[in-house]
């Protein structure tokens, strides 16, 4: 082989754009030793960074207040319900409506003045405000203390805790309160408060309209378990006969459970639904006119 066969090697050339691998490696290395720097003065000249690790999420079968089963929950709330009828004389809890709130200027002399504050005998709400009032409070406190001694008294087989009593008396309170204040007069389209007459009116339609939707659920949920049982027995039935359409059956028991209970028609349509029909004339152009 001739000499003229052999090549002489080009060393590589660096364009403008690129830069030599030792110059990348003294970058990488700089910019390594500028981040610790930072990070030791960030984190107080410490050699190790700190070991950052996440707050284990609470379990979800932790017990809570708020997450109780209301099984679990009706006892106290009938002892609750029962408590406040007793200490403000209604029957029932429609009656709170015509219930008379704490005097204003009893209120605020318990708050900024030297007030007796709420009576214990005989406590009134103040429901212009809620239950995390300085009055409320005190109202709340002594319902509280009425409910342990009834608790001791009765002998309960479990005696709750203060909180979680306490949280039964301000929900039952917030319900009752809600109640109250949409019995109050409203303003009418003219800018002037309701009539005695008017608000009647109104609460009685709300009434009509909250019985009319539980109706309607009541139907939606009988009817949705009504037409399962029926499903499901079909089914078995046809699995046991090793009938050629059970496949049908099974797809129909399928789309009922997807449909669940909301997917249900109402047994009431014409009625509980306000539907109303209204025929129109249609125009037919293409008709010879009749004088």
């Amino acid at each position: 082989m001739s000499t003229a066969e052999w090549e002489t090697p080009v060393p590589p050339s660096h364009d403008n754009d690129q830069v030599p691998p030792s110059q990348v490696s003294a970058m990488v290395d700089a910019g390594t030793k500028g981040v610790e720097a930072a990070l030791k003065n960030v984190f107080g000249n410490s050699q190790a960074l700190p070991n950052l690790k996440h707050t284990p999420r609470r379990s979800k079968e932790t017990p809570s207040i708020r997450t109780r089963t209301n099984s679990t929950n009706i006892p106290q709330k009938n002892k609750v319900r029962k408590l406040f009828k007793e200490k403000f004389g209604f029957a029932h809890d429609t009656e709170f409506i015509a219930y008379n709130s704490a005097d204003p200027s009893d209120v605020h002399a318990y708050e900024y003045e030297d007030g007796p504050g709420p009576d214990v005998d005989s406590p009134i709400f103040d429901l212009m405000h809620g239950p995390s009032s300085v009055w409320n409070i005190a109202v709340i406190d002594n319902l509280l203390q009425a409910l342990q001694a009834e608790c001791n008294n009765e002998n309960w087989p479990v005696c709750w805790s203060d909180a979680y009593l306490r949280t039964l008396i301000v929900d039952h309170y917030k319900r009752l309160r809600t109640m109250w204040r949409k019995a109050q007069p409203k303003l009418t389209v003219k800018g002037i408060l309701e009539m005695p007459a008017e608000t009647e009116t109104r609460l009685v339609a709300e009434r009509n309209a909250l019985l009319k939707a539980n109706r309607q659920m009541t139907h939606h949920r009988n009817k949705y378990y009504r037409q399962l049982a029926v499903v499901e027995y079909l089914v078995k039935l046809k699995m046991e006969e090793n009938e050629d359409d059970v496949d049908t059956w099974k797809w129909l028991k399928d789309l009922l459970a997807r449909l669940g209970e909301h997917g249900m028609s109402s047994e009431e349509s014409g009625v509980e639904n306000d539907v109303e029909i209204v025929l129109h004339v249609k125009n037919l152009p293409w008709h010879r006119s009749v004088e």
